[in-house]
Formats: structure tokens, sequence, C-alpha cells
């Protein structure tokens, strides 16, 4: 993918849709040829979780960053993350973050650790019912 200013992005988008790999498809009007360029909903990114923040679409377009499990929690909770697939990535990689600096020297206490993270990630999003099922399993 091509590399663009941010600042410049939000300024020359006109159409936003998503395709069924759920990336979003930004229509640049200084593109003549219309082709389209794809950008990730999420994505893992030097040890840390980013996404595009789907609250402001369609008027703005902005990538946060995830460094920690009370940031991705709160972006799965506020909807910044949105669509159940991109939860679904939201929460696997939440996950990783949890366990990201584990000080664990067993599998016993490793499964401790991932399961808190899962377990709190899982209360992120009390409405979708099968949730919590999806987190971890012993």
């Amino acid at each position: 993918m091509n590399q663009i200013n941010e600042n410049k992005l939000q300024t020359i988008v006109t159409v936003c849709t998503t395709n069924s790999k759920n990336e979003l498809l930004l229509i640049p009007i200084e593109e003549e040829n219309n082709s389209k360029m794809a950008v990730s909903t999420i994505e893992w990114e030097d040890g840390r979780i980013k996404l595009i923040d789907q609250t402001l679409l369609p008027n703005e377009f902005k990538q946060i960053y995830c460094d920690d499990l009370p940031t991705i929690w709160e972006a799965i909770k506020s909807l910044r993350v949105r669509g159940a697939p991109a939860i679904g990535i939201a929460g696997a990689l939440g996950a990783v973050l949890g366990i990201w600096n584990s000080s664990a020297e067993n599998y016993d206490e490793f499964s401790v650790e991932l399961k808190s993270a899962t377990d709190y990630l899982a209360t992120s999003r009390p409405t979708a019912g099968k949730q919590d099922s999806l987190y971890f399993r012993s």
C-alpha cells in the first residue's frame, strides 16, 4: 500500500466503502484512473493495535493506537471498532496485548494471565451474547 500523509488523505477522500475482506476502501479525488486503495480496519503494528476510529466516519478518517488492555477495551466498548469480524480480531489482538509482557514462568501462570486478560476484554461488550465463549477455553 502506498504511504500517504494522514492530513492529505483527509482532504482527498470522497467515498468510503468496505470490501468483502472488511478493508476500508478509500477513493481519492486525485486518482484519475479510479483505482481503489485498501486500508486495514485493524492491524498489529510495532507491538500495538492500530485501528480506524469508526466513530468519526464518514466525516473524518483517523487511525488510533491501542497500547494496552484498557485502551483496546475502551475502543471496543465505545464502538471505535465495529462489526463482528473486527471486534473478534480486536479481542484476539487485545489478548496478545494482555500477555505481551508476561512474567509467567510456566503454563499454569501463563494460563492465569491469559484468562485474566480475556475475561477483562469480554466485559467490553456485555450485549454480545456469544462473545464470552470466543475468548478463552480452558
